[in-house]
């Protein structure tokens, strides 16, 4: 037994140890912790095209959000940075609702939430038109070449899921 408990002792020495290590090499980059592998943003858009409302939930991770956020508002004029939040800056730069002539929709800031590590932004419009608008989740794809930006269109008459990467065109919804 005697023999036994010294392996044992060996092999948990080396593997504590390694353990260890890997504990400290993770606690002295924090940064590689919090990174997420998904570069996704998700929107629900409800449209009443009769009543000419339109309400936007995004839900984009906030380490994201903020980054992008001070790279816009660093080159943006003093007056501008000023005069608005660049949390708020950045997406309504980055979600463009527009109707057919693309004229764009006012999107007023209606509230958000921070559940852990994703951000729930919400916007609403009183002043959509009827038949149809055009939108463009442009969302981080300045930052990661792999962003992909889901839009779930919901309507009286019909839903649709919209998926939006690096380059695409505004989509017509209806």
């Amino acid at each position: 037994m005697g023999n036994r408990a010294i392996s044992l002792v060996r092999f948990v020495g080396p593997a504590l140890r390694n353990m260890i290590a890997a504990t400290l090499l993770l606690l002295a980059f924090p940064s590689r912790l919090a990174a997420h592998p998904l570069h996704t943003s998700v929107t629900i858009l409800t449209y009443d095209g009769a009543r000419g409302i339109v309400e936007v939930s995004i839900r984009v991770f906030a380490d994201d959000l903020t980054r992008a956020a001070m790279r816009r508002s660093a080159t943006l004029p003093a007056d501008v940075r000023a005069r608005e939040s660049p949390l708020l800056g950045y997406i309504r730069s980055a979600f463009v609702v527009t109707d057919r002539s693309r004229r764009r929709l006012a999107l007023a800031w209606c509230g958000g939430r921070r559940e852990g590590d994703l951000m729930w932004l919400c916007f609403r419009s009183q002043s959509a038109p009827r038949g149809g608008l055009l939108i463009a989740s442009l969302i981080f794809q300045e930052m990661y070449d792999d962003q992909i930006n889901v839009v779930q269109v919901k309507s009286a008459d019909h839903g649709a899921n919209l998926l939006f990467t690096k380059g695409d065109a505004p989509k017509l919804i209806r």
